[in-house]
């Protein structure tokens, strides 16, 4: 018994046309193979640029009370230091701090232990905050604010130390100097000032509201997180009411280089990112705000509701 064998489209060719050419069977191959007969798997595709998203917009949100702290600090200078209001470079310094330290007597009203140290006619300011049983413009404060008051060049400056400061379970301590020229306007340098652990080189405006209850932060700079890390970071329209659980507009900003995650070639190579925190009317009682990360050449992407770190009794947990 023969058994029959699978004939290849040539040899049925060349059985019915023994003198066909054998380029013509040739083609006919290529033809199949060209039909997908005999072709070779796509490339594989290699995996798109990525970094941690969900990380970084994490991250931001644990340094969210930044933007707290700075806004307490105002607080803290509205209180204690009427805002310097009279931080006008057509005064003298003596006449400036004269007025400082009678304002910072007011605060022993609710502030049973509050030292105001100042010599009438010199530019120094020393008060002292007791730490237990004292509230500054409503809320727990302890420790001590230096001021030094000088005019230089048509500008009024006043320097101001913050030792061991605490509001509402924030931890302030160094130096930020307040400046006023002919234009009026306050412009805040903070040097070296540490927030919660993190440290700010730092200079914006803090612009107290019309009724006192709580002002709105602008400004650009540098932190060194506790790290080691420094991160840019600016304030836009930040506005946060004293009495309130986290501010309730603005954006946070944070511009730094993050290492990618994809591909496995890549993973580790440093890119830029912009990791944007928008808050809105809703933050302070619910503690979440919504954070765009872009890096690289990376699309944007938005991680909606980022929780905030908790303090105190914040957030308030009204928000539906």
């Amino acid at each position: 018994m023969v058994l029959a064998h699978a004939q290849s489209p040539c040899d049925a060719a060349l059985r019915r046309r023994p003198t066909a050419r054998r380029w013509w069977c040739l083609a006919v191959v290529q033809s199949l193979a060209a039909a997908g007969c005999d072709a070779e798997p796509p490339p594989a595709v290699a995996p798109a640029e990525a970094v941690d998203g969900p990380g970084l917009a994490v991250g931001l949100a644990a340094r969210a009370g930044w933007t707290t702290a700075l806004v307490h600090a105002k607080l803290m200078s509205t209180t204690l230091l009427a805002d310097l209001v009279a931080l006008d470079p057509a005064a003298s310094p003596s006449a400036i701090a004269d007025a400082v330290a009678v304002h910072a007597q007011k605060a022993k009203a609710s502030c049973g232990g509050l030292s105001v140290k100042h010599v009438p006619g010199t530019p120094a300011v020393e008060i002292a905050l007791p730490t237990s049983a004292c509230k500054v413009g409503g809320h727990a404060a302890s420790g001590f604010v230096d001021v030094a008051v000088a005019i230089q060049d048509g500008v009024a400056t006043a320097t101001v130390q913050f030792g061991a400061i605490k509001v509402r379970g924030h931890a302030l301590a160094g130096t930020l100097k307040v400046a006023v020229g002919s234009d009026k306007v306050h412009t805040t340098t903070w040097t070296a000032f540490k927030v919660d652990g993190h440290t700010w080189n730092w200079s914006g405006t803090a612009k107290l509201d019309d009724n006192g209850a709580g002002a709105t932060v602008d400004g650009s700079g540098t932190v060194a997180t506790a790290d080691g890390k420094t991160i840019a970071v600016a304030l836009q329209g930040v506005h946060r009411t004293f009495a309130a659980c986290y501010a309730n507009a603005g954006k946070l900003i944070e511009t730094h280089q993050v290492a990618l995650t994809q591909p496995k070639a890549k993973v580790g190579t440093l890119v830029d990112a912009t990791v944007t925190a928008t808050v809105d009317a809703e933050t302070p009682r619910d503690g979440t705000v919504d954070v765009t990360v872009a890096a690289g050449k990376i699309a944007a992407t938005t991680h909606k509701d980022t929780a905030l770190p908790k303090y105190g009794d914040c957030p308030d947990g009204t928000a539906p």
